[in-house]
């Protein structure tokens, strides 16, 4: 991995530490990442005082070890500037921007970058093998120290609204929620969610490649990814998300509602949209039936609402005129006026009319 220096007075330090030791174990890395993140707030906390106090050595310090060599004795007693892998802890001060930023390299020893954001699950990501960043006193990339900020508690009200169908109103709370917790999963699927049901693609894809760069594993936003670069008809891309939903969806410890019968259904919509109808003739009989005969829906009106839409789609290709109208029937009985695939199924129906007229 790559070392990034960036353009500000960024010193690593140069003291020995002990051996950095590979170690396996989840909840092994867990317990070095949460004591590294101690560690590093006892520095940031220390350094604070330092400049609170304006003691006069500081605008001379370029490193850790000179603040605890020059610092008065009490100051950083007892305070290990190692991380817990035995990695040297990283300092840079910006005086000139007045920032700073302490860092742990994490459990392989490369640091990646200041640049980092974002907070990552260690069952679904690095395993806790990330680095730790802070930032002038808060931290900016690390293990999810706070289950919290991954709940769907966070953004509950929003949620009520979309379940309710309110997607306009729902989209302000989620837009509200999603920039006080950028890295919030919830708050990003659903934003990029609100997005694409309204049609607005390209916001739906800006906020769901955010969401992918903190949540790589996650198999349902390559899912949304591959619908909404359907809908703006890149297909290369739309194809590339698809497969890797297909290959994340079994480990996948944060999918939200359950794909696999959903990523079957759009596997034909691609084949339409790409005029692969060969395949499509071989293979949408069956999913044709299992949508027909379906008569519940427990939640996401709006994803059964565009299901129907694409399957009438495909049924007026094949010139079975008849499902077809009953796919843009239900689409438009489940959706919502303002949603995009309510106004297409109105569309594709009042055509359909038209024709059979």
């Amino acid at each position: 991995m790559k070392k990034i220096i960036i353009p500000m007075l960024a010193i690593f330090l140069s003291v020995s530490c002990e051996s950095f030791v590979q170690e396996t174990s989840v909840l092994e890395q867990k317990t070095k990442a949460l004591e590294t993140m101690k560690r590093i707030h006892q520095i940031d906390m220390r350094f604070k005082e330092i400049l609170n106090k304006k003691i006069p050595f500081y605008h001379h310090a370029n490193s850790i070890m000179e603040l605890v060599k020059n610092a008065p004795s009490d100051f950083f007693e007892e305070v290990s500037v190692c991380d817990s892998w035995g990695n040297n802890i990283l300092f840079f001060w910006d005086q000139n921007n007045n920032e700073y930023g302490i860092a742990s390299p994490g459990n392989d020893g490369e640091f990646e970058g200041w640049d980092q954001r974002g907070f990552y699950n260690g069952d679904i990501l690095w395993g806790y093998k990330g680095d730790i960043i802070l930032i002038n006193g808060e931290f900016v990339f690390g293990p999810d120290a706070r289950p919290e900020r991954n709940s769907p508690k966070l953004i509950a009200p929003a949620l009520e609204l979309f379940d309710k169908g309110d997607l306009n109103g729902s989209l302000k709370l989620f837009a509200s929620f999603q920039k006080k917790y950028p890295f919030n999963l919830y708050a990003n699927v659903y934003l990029g969610t609100s997005y694409f049901f309204l049609g607005r693609n390209q916001d739906a894809i800006d906020v769901l490649i955010h969401a992918r760069r903190h949540f790589p594993n996650n198999s349902e936003i390559d899912l949304l990814l591959s619908l909404a670069y359907c809908e703006n008809d890149s297909m290369q891309k739309a194809i590339q998300c698809l497969l890797s939903s297909n290959q994340k969806f079994n480990n996948d410890s944060y999918n939200l509602t359950g794909i696999s019968s959903f990523q079957t259904e759009i596997n034909l919509w691609i084949d339409y949209k790409e005029n692969d109808f060969n395949s499509l003739a071989k293979s949408h009989e069956e999913i044709i039936d299992y949508y027909k005969n379906l008569n519940d829906f427990p939640h996401y009106s709006q994803v059964y609402s565009m299901i129907y839409y694409q399957l009438g789609v495909i049924q007026s290709k094949f010139q079975n005129n008849s499902s077809a109208i009953y796919f843009f029937k239900k689409s438009i009985s489940i959706g919502k006026p303002e949603e995009i695939f309510f106004i297409k199924s109105r569309s594709e129906l009042s055509k359909l009319y038209a024709k059979i007229v």
